[in-house]
């Protein structure tokens, strides 16, 4: 099971009830990325325009797995062009509304 959680102190509740139970990091925005790696999240999502080399540097080096969402506010979903532009940064997981997209 993964738990999605929305702040710090939720990973805290998560983990001190069951430290068993894989945690989520579903950041506010980008710049939660250190607050987030420092607690005992598995793994945290960054939305596909917040991923760069820099932001995926910084969830691995907190050692946490890099999960994306797809979501643009250009285009609303995704592209078949921004899940190639997502490819090399090798996420460990990838959460998508619409999977003919990966067909594309």
């Amino acid at each position: 099971m993964v738990l999605g959680v929305q702040s710090t102190e939720a990973v805290k509740k998560v983990k001190a009830y069951d430290s068993t139970i894989k945690v989520l990091g579903f950041l506010p925005d980008v710049e939660s990325i250190s607050a987030f790696g420092e607690t005992q999240a598995d793994a945290i999502r960054l939305i596909e325009g917040w991923l760069n080399a820099d932001t995926a540097q910084s969830v691995r080096k907190y050692g946490k797995e890099l999960w994306i969402m797809t979501w643009t506010p250009e285009v609303g979903l995704t592209t078949p062009e921004n899940l190639k532009k997502i490819h090399p940064f090798h996420p460990d997981a990838l959460q998508i509304n619409d999977v003919t997209t990966l067909r594309s």
